[in-house]
């Protein structure tokens, strides 16, 4: 059964490639694709460029974008045409969330007869007015941190609610963190901590430990 959930999942991630008139490629404005994915990326692997300004510029800031950047140019190395680079990681990172959403879903809601509410769930979270406005200009960048949120909820309930090791989880997290960070959006990065903050709080009173132990359990 939840084979074919995850099948109709990415076939709802096929929707970025009606987007698409045949010989046109997204461009424009403050999407940020690379014409060039592999020199991109290797200029994302040092703190200056001298792809901006005058004199070059600091990037600090976008050094974690890099696995964004990273698979972009690994699909132009295998070979991909522009285009094609471009519409496999519109639908990577449109479907993306939707299967980090059903993964969180599935331990929460485990049941056969439950598939409605991962189905829709997850759909709901990967097409949804927020992530629509987000589209416009393609931010992989609020799509990475936005499919690393339920990924993250998922570790730190284990942690609180399964009684799992809070150091297994931790490294899980920044590993997550890692390839899925949201670039330099500083605040996308504050709502994810918004939302592990509350859904800390909220396993922390639900718990029926006694409360010295919980407390143990929150600062390890």
């Amino acid at each position: 059964m939840k084979k074919i959930e995850i099948l109709l999942l990415l076939i709802v991630g096929l929707i970025p490639l009606l987007w698409y008139k045949s010989g046109y490629i997204g461009l424009g404005h403050d999407m940020g694709f690379p014409l060039a994915p592999v020199e991109h990326f290797l200029d994302r692997l040092y703190t200056w460029t001298d792809r901006l300004g005058p004199f070059g510029s600091n990037s600090v800031q976008v050094l974690p974008g890099v696995f964004i950047h990273g698979l972009e140019a690994l699909l132009s190395v295998i070979g991909f045409s522009l285009l094609s680079v471009q519409k496999t990681t519109f639908v990577f990172w449109f479907v993306l969330p939707g299967i980090t959403m059903y993964t969180l879903l599935c331990y929460l809601h485990p049941k056969k007869n439950e598939y409605s509410l991962r189905l829709f769930g997850s759909v709901f979270y990967m097409m949804n007015h927020y992530l629509l406005q987000a589209w416009t200009i393609a931010e992989r960048t609020k799509f990475s941190i936005i499919a690393a949120l339920p990924l993250v909820v998922l570790f730190v309930i284990k942690v609180f609610h399964q009684k799992e090791s809070p150091v297994k989880n931790s490294i899980l997290i920044a590993l997550t963190l890692f390839f899925l960070n949201g670039g330099e959006g500083i605040p996308l990065l504050i709502s994810l901590f918004v939302v592990v903050v509350a859904t800390v709080f909220i396993f922390f009173f639900l718990s029926n430990e006694k409360f010295w132990l919980k407390t143990k359990r929150l600062f390890i």
